[in-house]
């Protein structure tokens, strides 16, 4: 990490660390109706999860959020970490990276053992850079049935929801968009059946 990166985190926690194009993106992102000027401020649970002096940490609180939400999903550290710095978009168009849709699947019951080691990290004072290693591979999920694709936009929305707001415009999208598939999930699944690839698609048109 750059020296005069660590030093300005240090110095200037949360929001405020961040770079000019970081901070612009998220104030005009949080914009509430009627969607007309860029919000004052970030949103206050936004605020202090950037504050937190680790991305361990931060992502403790996330999960901490999500599930009193009643969420299932466990977002890698790699993504938290993205998330933590405001890394939102691709690096390159056509290959999802940093912050996406395709990295919010449902948490299931074999990630139990991997939750429970982050959990551990969070109250480590020293994490190996083996640790560091492991975790910072993201690994990029496809849906394969019409669940998965409803599942994965309600985990994105959480997430758009936690960092700018219920009321953004990003996260009211996403809202009426998981409804609306849910709602004609039958239709959805014989577009999905008919071409497999249909959900995946619609993804890489969304991020």
């Amino acid at each position: 990490m750059d020296e005069s990166y660590k030093e300005k985190s240090d110095k200037e926690p949360g929001f405020a660390r961040l770079e000019e194009h970081h901070k612009n993106l998220i104030l005009n992102v949080s914009v509430p109706p009627p969607f007309t000027e860029a919000a004052s401020r970030p949103t206050e649970l936004f605020n202090v999860f950037l504050a937190k002096k680790s991305q361990f940490k931060a992502k403790d609180m996330i999960i901490h959020k999500i599930q009193s939400e009643k969420v299932s999903f466990n977002p890698s550290s790699s993504f938290i970490n993205n998330l933590w710095n405001c890394e939102f978009f691709w690096l390159l168009p056509d290959m999802p990276s940093g912050i996406s849709i395709f990295f919010c699947p449902e948490t299931k019951s074999s990630n139990v053992n991997e939750i429970e080691k982050e959990r551990l990290l969070v109250l480590a004072d020293k994490v190996n850079a083996s640790d560091i290693e492991k975790l910072s591979k993201q690994k990029l999920y496809i849906p394969n049935t019409i669940m998965d694709f409803v599942w994965m936009t309600q985990n994105f929305y959480s997430i758009v929801k936690f960092c700018f707001g219920q009321s953004s415009h990003s996260a009211s999208f996403l809202k009426d968009w998981a409804d609306h598939m849910y709602e004609n999930r039958i239709m959805y699944s014989m577009l999905q059946t008919a071409n497999p690839y249909f959900c995946t698609k619609v993804f890489i048109c969304t991020g």
